[in-house]
């Protein structure tokens, strides 16, 4: 009985670790996108001359806006491996 549970965890395990991996690639990746982004992002208010007490609130508001939706899109990913296993 105890072996049968030993079997389907080993089997669950290899099967979300290759999703979980990707998240977290996905995850990293999608922080240092968003980074470069912003800092593009203000570079370009200074350059068209932006009011400085606008910049930081765009940039703020770009950074966590990408930042939601990268979060959602890592959830889906590991999300959508526990539907298809469910199924």
């Amino acid at each position: 009985m105890l072996a049968q549970y030993q079997d389907q965890f080993i089997e669950m395990a290899m099967s979300y670790v290759p999703k979980l991996a990707l998240a977290i690639v996905t995850l990293i990746g999608g922080l240092w996108v968003i980074h470069l982004l912003v800092k593009g992002l203000k570079k370009i208010l200074e350059k068209k001359q932006v009011d400085e007490a606008v910049q930081p609130f765009l940039a703020t508001l770009a950074s966590s806006s990408l930042k939601v939706i990268l979060v959602v899109i890592v959830a889906c990913t590991i999300l959508q491996q526990a539907a298809t296993r469910a199924r």
